[in-house]
């Protein structure tokens, strides 16, 4: 999803982890809005979890 808008990144990870059953309802929510920032950004990693992409 590039060049994607907030909303439309919102939309996308409701439908994917919005129904994500984590154990309680603030953490779907936690994973939606990581998500959701990640994808506006086009950053697959979290902030400060990029160096463990290169570790096999």
């Amino acid at each position: 999803m590039s060049g994607v808008s907030r909303d439309d990144a919102r939309r996308w990870a409701y439908e994917e982890f919005g129904h994500a059953e984590l154990g309680h309802a603030r953490r779907t929510t936690r994973l939606v809005r990581m998500a959701t920032a990640a994808e506006v950004r086009q950053d697959p990693l979290p902030s400060g979890a990029a160096w463990m992409s290169s570790y096999p």
